[in-house]
């Protein structure tokens, strides 16, 4: 069994984006997994020379990256036939392709990737390439032969904007770099000059990710001076740390417009910069209006931060309705439950630790072994052979997958 895999996002300029984390850690936990096992052979395309962490992997038994040199044309020649040809070329049984960036043809069989259903949920808030984006769902998510999301609610959304039949998706949650992001203490030295250089003097609270108008964090800095209007004995600041993305220059205009209180938007951090950011927040916010999974909230839980989260798409599907949650379009409710975790240090303790424990059910294992055995029975489906399964490590505790319902 053959599997091209696209690595067309691992380039090194998508290293922030999502689908770049994912498609990364499932390659080297696959290249683990089949280490020993010679009954599957996975082959990402890369092209030395160009800016691709692919180049990064040298391969091994079950993994054997592929030389294209279509991997350095332009993106949508790659994503229109190049991808599907160079596939071909290797006689590869399933391409598969870790992001919705796919017009499958039907020279291979095609596995893909579609984290969620944004373009569709709030077209509103991307509009600068929400055409291109829904055109690629609309057609990928119907040509696939099957396809793999991240959520259960992604899942749902899918069956319901394409009529896609359920047996066709297959859910597989996303994990945490557990080296970087877990409970251990920040070095505090290491932090405390962090703090300096970035103007952090006092207690705070704090959102990762990019700072996109999706993200909600035009009413979480409104909710944010509102709180401090209302309540002076509350006394942080609030920290934004991520890319700068579509929207941001409303958002950083708001940031300037706050009376009582601090904004702080710090760009992108290293990993490691960032968890001692979360490691010393009072609180992680995340405001979102949609998402399909949300690594930051994640990580943050990780961390043992107290998170609070909008009540919507899949938060408190992933969170395990274990936080507290808000109406993400009401500041008057976002402003309220900053104030009960920054004023109730039995609640914050109590979110913690419930963050936590549902962290820890986790890993990029489980999900490189659940899109492994999606690929195995994909591949059984269209060529009518077998394939003995390698026998895949154990993955400790399991992921309940929740209703979205009942958040408190």
């Amino acid at each position: 069994m053959i599997v091209a895999f696209d690595t067309w996002i691992l380039g090194t300029s998508r290293r922030c984006d999502g689908y770049h984390v994912y498609a990364k850690r499932l390659l080297l936990e696959l290249e683990r997994i089949l280490q020993t096992y010679s009954g599957i052979e996975i082959c990402p395309f890369i092209l030395p020379g160009f800016s691709n962490d692919a180049n990064d992997f040298i391969g091994s038994t079950g993994l054997k990256p592929v030389r294209s040199e279509s991997l350095g044309s332009h993106p949508y020649l790659w994503w229109a036939a190049s991808a599907q040809l160079s596939s071909r070329k290797i006689n590869a049984d399933l391409l598969f392709c870790p992001t919705p960036r796919i017009l499958p043809s039907g020279l291979v069989p095609t596995v893909t990737m579609i984290a969620d259903t944004t373009p569709l949920r709030i077209p509103s808030m991307i509009k600068r390439r929400g055409f291109l984006d829904r055109a690629f769902l609309n057609v990928s998510s119907r040509l696939s032969e099957k396809i793999v999301t991240i959520s259960e609610c992604s899942k749902r959304d899918i069956v319901e904007f394409y009529g896609i039949k359920p047996e066709k998706i297959a859910v597989t949650y996303l994990s945490f770099d557990r080296t970087i992001f877990n409970r251990e203490p920040a070095p505090q030295a290491q932090q405390q000059a962090l703090f300096q250089r970035l103007g952090i003097r006092r207690p705070f609270i704090v959102h990762h990710g990019s700072v996109h108008i999706r993200k909600n964090l035009i009413r979480l800095i409104e909710a944010y001076s509102s709180l401090l209007e209302r309540r002076r004995s509350v006394d942080c600041d609030l920290v934004l740390v991520g890319t700068n993305a579509w929207g941001h220059q409303q958002i950083l205009e708001a940031a300037q417009r706050v009376k009582h209180g601090r904004v702080i938007v710090t760009g992108p951090l290293p990993d490691e910069d960032l968890a001692m950011i979360l490691k010393g927040a009072s609180a992680e916010v995340i405001p979102s209006l949609y998402e399909g999974f949300c690594l930051p909230m994640l990580e943050a839980m990780a961390c043992g931060t107290p998170t609070i989260t909008s009540n919507n798409s899949c938060l408190p599907e992933v969170s395990g309705n274990t936080l507290r949650y808000f109406d993400p379009l009401s500041i008057e409710d976002v402003s309220a439950r900053i104030e009960d975790v920054l004023c109730d240090s039995a609640l914050r303790l109590q979110i913690s630790s419930a963050g936590l424990k549902r962290a820890s059910e986790f890993s990029w294992t489980k999900c490189a072994r659940e899109t492994l055995m999606t690929l195995i029975d994909s591949y059984q489906k269209v060529s009518g052979r077998t394939v003995r399964a390698p026998d895949l490590p154990s993955v400790e505790g399991t992921t309940s997958r929740l209703p979205m319902m009942n958040a408190q």
